[in-house]
């Protein structure tokens, strides 16, 4: 898990005015494809899928300084590279026709005891 993602949903483009009990749509993937342990969780420890039945995309409400925050896990099985493994992972927000990005490289290191 690579910590807590931060959303603000704001008035418009030249007003920052927080906006809050807004619903945002979140949606995210995995590195590797068809983990089964990927999608949004409640915790930093990872935890039940805040939505199970499709744990990559949950609805949540902006907070009373306008945010959302996401939790977003998945898993990269031990031994899987032969080398340094370099992945991308993207979380996306959507508010009505806006939508914003958050894009992470992440650099898995190759076990030594593999």
């Amino acid at each position: 898990m690579d910590g807590v993602i931060h959303f603000k949903v704001e008035a418009s483009p030249t007003d920052p005015t927080p906006v809050h009990g807004a619903t945002v749509e979140l949606s995210g993937s995995s590195p590797s494809v068809g983990d089964p342990n990927a999608g949004f969780v409640g915790t930093l420890s990872g935890g039940a899928f805040l939505n199970p039945s499709d744990p990559n995309h949950v609805f949540a409400k902006t907070d009373s300084s306008g945010f959302v925050t996401a939790l977003y896990q998945f898993t990269v099985p031990r031994c899987s590279a032969a080398a340094d493994l370099a992945v991308t992972a993207s979380i996306s927000a959507s508010v009505g026709g806006s939508t914003a990005i958050w894009t992470d490289n992440i650099t898995i290191t190759k076990d030594p005891t593999c």
